[in-house]
């Protein structure tokens, strides 16, 4: 069954002003009806996304595009990697997130791909139908995912998987992908009684570096991340299903810490991830753009893009 686990560790703790979370009877209520109102489509899409058209800016070095929830295509270095895509989901993707606000993009005028990078194993972050059309597609390419991932079926078709713990890292080319800590487990259906692994990472070359947060709570961790790899170009912070705090804070952080996100990583820009595309919980995406950018002030450029738009790493 549903593991209760909690996802912060006294290696990586949540922040000590962090909000309270409910004790564990009531966790486990208050998850159950969160996720009941994603299956029945309640939460509202209020601010929602547009869904572009991917340019020619994809293929584009230098760049980053927003695919929707935490996918990202990053060029850099002259290599293309994508973060946790899920643009050909399966029904029950679709069903166990509430179904999308925002449209998948076509991205089908991407010219190469060279590595995806998953941050854990969720539904909404590992979807086996995407994998299988990337694969097909790019068979060179290398997935890369947490150290400790449990599969109940391997995903085939890429030309090599690579397994990071934290601080790990790997060079594709010029590029040094680095596997930092992040503050959350993946409770993967069929439930699983142990939860997997979760990392963020950081992407970096020739001067260039973006921070890819995955799924995370917030926590002092991501100050020493700042410290050890930082500063960053770019960060691309989550933002989305932190509401109700007390039910969901141990495994997402609120707008306010993702803003606090990229100033520990020393990150002038921001782009807002993991909002606005599947109807998780009841937070809607205008409130969770609006309070990032109130908490970002003068201090963090945030950058909010439609699904399927493109920023530069650097400006």
């Amino acid at each position: 069954m549903l593991s209760l686990q909690g996802c912060a560790t006294p290696e990586h703790p949540r922040a000590d002003d962090a909000p309270t979370l409910a004790p564990p009877a009531l966790l486990s209520l208050g998850l159950a009806a969160v996720a009941t109102g994603a299956a029945l489509q309640l939460w509202c899409d209020d601010g929602a996304p547009q869904t572009v058209a991917p340019d020619d800016l994809i293929n584009q070095d230098g760049t980053v595009t927003w695919l929707g929830h935490s996918g990202f295509v990053v060029q850099m270095a002259g290599q293309t990697i994508i973060t946790d895509p899920v643009v050909h989901e399966t029904a029950l993707t679709r069903a166990s997130l509430g179904g999308r606000m925002a449209r998948a993009p076509d991205i089908s005028n991407l010219k190469t791909l060279d590595a995806v990078v998953l941050s854990h194993d969720d539904l909404d972050h590992l979807d086996r139908a995407t994998l299988r059309v990337l694969a097909a597609r790019f068979p060179q390419a290398t997935l890369i995912l947490p150290e400790g991932t449990r599969l109940s079926r391997p995903v085939t078709g890429f030309a090599r998987q690579i397994r990071l713990s934290e601080w790990q890292a790997h060079q594709i080319g010029s590029l040094t992908i680095t596997a930092t800590p992040a503050i959350h487990l993946s409770r993967r259906p069929p439930f699983l009684s142990a939860p997997g692994p979760a990392l963020s990472f950081s992407l970096a070359s020739g001067g260039q570096s973006v921070f890819f947060s995955g799924d995370s709570s917030y926590g002092p961790v991501f100050a020493d991340i700042g410290t050890r790899l930082g500063p960053f170009d770019l960060a691309l912070v989550p933002i989305g299903a932190w509401k109700p705090e007390a039910f969901l804070n141990d495994m997402h952080m609120t707008p306010e810490q993702a803003a606090q996100l990229a100033r520990d990583l020393a990150a002038p820009r921001a782009v807002p991830h993991h909002y606005g595309t599947f109807r998780m919980t009841p937070d809607t995406p205008a409130e969770s753009l609006a309070r990032l950018q109130a908490a970002a002030g003068n201090q963090v450029e945030v950058i909010p893009l439609p699904v399927g738009g493109t920023t530069c790493i650097t400006p």
